[in-house]
């Protein structure tokens, strides 16, 4: 090995040896470990990225009233969905099917007000399938 190597794998050791003795961290996490070991739950949002400001402000708004840590949730396009994230994922779409795991994107309660309720209740649920995991 070369002795680039050693002396970067020496520094590397060193600066572990600070973090444990001096700052008392027990455990080191690749950053998309420490991620995915937080998040607790993905918001799959249909047409995310085409969302106006006041999308964005409803969405955040129905967010906020859950009362769960923003570190503990990520929002993403539907687009993007693939396999499971988290414990717990969810899809806010412009028409939602018979899935559980669906309910109204804040795009169609701007037309519609009647389905925000819908929505709350269907928040709610989420918020007690998060509490169960604490």
């Amino acid at each position: 090995m070369t002795k680039a190597f050693y002396t970067c794998h020496s520094k590397m050791q060193e600066y572990v040896k600070y973090l444990k003795n001096v700052l008392g961290v027990s455990q080191i996490l690749k950053s998309d470990e420490a991620l995915n070991s937080a998040l607790k739950i993905t918001v799959w949002v249909e047409n995310f990225n085409q969302f106006t400001t006041e999308d964005h402000t409803l969405l955040n708004n129905m967010l906020a009233a859950m009362k769960i840590p923003a570190q503990d949730m990520k929002v993403e396009d539907l687009s993007l969905k693939g396999q499971s994230q988290s414990p717990i994922e969810f899809d806010l779409v412009l028409n939602p099917g018979a899935s559980e795991n669906q309910t109204y994107s804040p795009q169609v309660m701007h037309a519609n007000k009647n389905l925000k309720s819908v929505a709350w209740t269907f928040l709610q649920q989420v918020m007690q399938k998060y509490k169960s995991l604490s």
